[in-house]
């Protein structure tokens, strides 16, 4: 069927109308006259054309077409993207960093295999971080260097490929002074897309009292936080690798801790992306908001802490962790996310597979993964100011 242009146009605005009330956006139509959006001519050329609240769903109607037409989602965003400067790499390598099983000086990244690894998958955006072990080694002051590259390596990667990358900004943990200056510099120079933090660093969690003053300027900036597993305290248990449980034990140990330690009931404007589709949590997330209390019946107010977090996909687009996630989170705060470059061969793309067969009757939450969340929490950048 052939639509006019008046009718595709019409078309247009209903879907985008009801693909705004359901993910709960607002929506405002201007008109030259008081007419509701059903009501309005859209036979002429000059007919009004709906203005959105939040611009970043402006183009979410004809996404949304498109992912239910093909049952694939157009233009993803992957909020889980690493990237290893060589200078990054060195730093590891000069303190015997083993961790991962990896020689980092042999992580030959670079943006242009971010962007192949991008095109092959049909993600239009990655938002950059560096991984584990984040930036742990040396004198204050050559930590405080460290970050500062690798934040400026960023955001001249954004700048040079604005409509392809963005970033989160690494912090000279534990200096929270240090830290501040960084996320100050990182936020409103550079235009970092957000932070990442390590789930625990030299043992200390995140919902440790060391964190209190970063936590609240990121509160008060609304930070979106994307919180990387790190190698549990402690000697590795042998035979086991610690990119394997131990890295899902890290992260969920980190959600209790800013649970339990109120981080997640006080500081209510960050948005906290865990990874690996959440780790135990979503699995477990009743033991862990009822801990500590009695009966079973205790802690909705804690599960409702929980149920705010963000998850990605990452290394879990698959028939066992997807019903979990799904049963938590209802699908509505879930971003795409590879783990490039140190995920399996291939894991992405079983990533892609299995939640479009696993959500091939859901288009609507095949894009929010895909696509809308993130477009929620990362914004297109806008240029750097002077610093």
């Amino acid at each position: 069927m052939l639509f006019s242009r008046g009718q595709s146009r019409a078309l247009l605005c209903l879907c985008a109308a009801a693909v705004l009330a359901h993910c709960g956006q607002s929506f405002e139509y201007e008109a030259s006259t008081n007419s509701t959006l059903p009501s309005a001519d859209y036979s002429k050329p000059d007919s009004p054309i709906p203005v959105f609240e939040d611009q970043a769903f402006a183009e979410l109607a004809s996404d949304f077409l498109l992912t239910q037409s093909s049952n694939t989602v157009p233009g993803r965003i992957d909020t889980h993207h690493h990237y290893v400067p060589s200078f990054y790499a060195e730093y590891l390598e000069q303190y015997n960093y083993t961790g991962l099983h990896l020689p980092w000086v042999n992580i030959s990244w670079s943006a242009d295999a971010s962007l192949k690894f991008m095109d092959s998958l049909g993600i239009e955006r990655a938002i950059l971080s560096i991984s584990t072990p984040g930036i742990p080694f040396g004198a204050p002051e050559e930590v405080r260097n460290i970050a500062r590259r690798v934040n400026e390596y960023g955001g001249n990667t954004t700048k040079a490929h604005p409509s392809k990358f963005g970033f989160f900004a690494a912090l000279p943990i534990p200096d929270i002074n240090a830290s501040l200056t960084e996320l100050e510099y990182a936020l409103d120079v550079l235009n970092a897309s957000g932070v990442v933090l390590m789930a625990n660093l030299h043992g200390k969690y995140l919902g440790d009292s060391l964190y209190e003053p970063l936590w609240t300027e990121l509160d008060r900036r609304g930070t979106v936080v994307f919180v990387h597993p790190n190698a549990l305290p402690g000697p590795p248990a042998e035979g086991v690798q610690s990119g394997t449980v131990d890295f899902l034990c890290d992260s969920s140990r980190t959600v209790a801790s800013m649970l339990n330690a109120g981080v997640l009931s006080r500081f209510t404007r960050v948005r906290v992306i865990i990874p690996h589709a959440g780790a135990y949590v979503p699995y477990q997330a009743e033991r862990i908001a009822t801990a500590g209390r009695q009966g079973l019946s205790g802690g909705p107010e804690r599960m409702a802490q929980l149920k705010r977090l963000y998850f990605d996909t990452a290394m879990s687009g698959n028939p066992y962790t997807l019903p979990s996630l799904m049963a938590f989170t209802s699908g509505h705060n879930i971003t795409f996310g590879s783990d490039f470059p140190f995920a399996p061969n291939g894991s992405a793309a079983v990533t892609v597979d299995g939640l479009n067969d696993f959500l091939r009757a859901d288009p609507m939450t095949l894009w929010r993964i895909g696509r809308g969340t993130a477009l929620k929490l990362v914004s297109e950048p806008s240029s750097p100011t002077s610093s």
